[in-house]
């Protein structure tokens, strides 16, 4: 008898007796591909129990992690919070405006150390060592940043080398660059801490002379200064470049990296909450064994609290 679609009851318990067949011959499969999954998890988890412990230290950014509440949280507040939260390094951007005494005293009261601070400031973003004759004005500068960077007990100095001319033959702007880093070096070393040259992605400054790694590694290189080295802001090498694995190793393998960076893509929020596979980032740095500072230099989505809990969790740090 055929019903009002055209198939027959027998058709009709035939083909349902058929699906559950077929469906009983599937469920092995299911399971095998749960068990499978459930090994994966456990293979995970057991790489990362075996990973060397963390050797970095997480540096908060007193500005930047703030900035939905750093015009309302007086400075010794945040260093405060951070302190509660187990922070043991921090970072500023520009100092020409802040009072680094007030900095210092909050650091020394908490025990934090200072990762880093701007070492070339707005001469490093325009003419920097890329316009001819502008080199005196970049190491004056520089210099004035070093003795900030004493006064903090900072380690790194993050600079730039300027915005490349369209009117100066680039073999001379890299003969200047190559020349004027050598001498900012030579300052550095003297003081016991170190340039680190940072590239930036082209979308945010198109004609910034270092936008990735590969480039800033071929500079390093040819300085071939112990007070020169590289500063992989992962937010900005994302963008320009990627392969952070694989420029990770080269770096640090040949030691060029002194300083590693972190924030999301797109956004520059916390790590976590963007493209990047930050757990994968940190693991490798573990791997690496990379016992310099973390900068924390990104926003916090919702507050500074919740965003460094995150990284902390990711970087495996208590």
């Amino acid at each position: 008898m055929n019903n009002e679609h055209g198939f027959s009851r027998t058709d009709s318990q035939y083909s349902r007796r058929k699906f559950i067949a077929g469906a009983a011959g599937l469920l092995p499969v299911v399971l095998a591909g749960k068990a499978l999954a459930a090994d994966d998890s456990s293979k995970r988890k057991k790489n990362a129990d075996t990973l060397p412990p963390p050797r970095y230290t997480l540096a908060v950014h007193m500005n930047a992690n703030f900035v939905r509440q750093a015009k309302d949280v007086p400075l010794d507040e945040r260093f405060n919070l951070a302190a509660s939260l187990g922070a043991k390094a921090y970072q500023i951007g520009g100092f020409s405006n802040l009072d680094l005494d007030e900095y210092r005293r909050n650091a020394d009261k908490h025990g934090m150390r200072c990762a880093s601070l701007a070492g070339t400031g707005q001469v490093g973003l325009t003419t920097g060592l890329t316009v001819t004759g502008k080199e005196k004005e970049y190491l004056d500068f520089f210099t004035t940043a070093v003795e900030a960077a004493k006064d903090l007990g900072a380690q790194n100095l993050v600079s730039f080398v300027g915005l490349r001319s369209d009117t100066i033959p680039w073999a001379t702007q890299y003969k200047q660059i190559i020349s004027g880093l050598r001498k900012a070096g030579d300052i550095a070393g003297e003081a016991g801490v170190y340039l680190t040259l940072e590239p930036l992605n082209q979308y945010w400054k198109p004609t910034i002379t270092v936008q990735s790694a590969q480039e800033g590694f071929e500079i390093i290189r040819e300085v071939n200064h112990p007070h020169v080295k590289l500063d992989f802001d992962i937010h900005h090498l994302q963008q320009s470049e990627g392969n952070l694995t694989r420029n990770l190793r080269e770096g640090m393998a040949e030691g060029l990296i002194q300083f590693v960076e972190v924030g999301g893509v797109p956004g520059r929020m916390e790590p976590g909450t963007g493209e990047v596979n930050y757990q994968h980032i940190f693991n490798e740095l573990r791997r690496l064994k990379y016992d310099g500072f973390i900068g924390m230099e990104h926003y916090s989505k919702t507050s500074f609290t919740s965003a460094f809990k995150q990284v902390k969790r990711l970087a495996g740090v208590e």
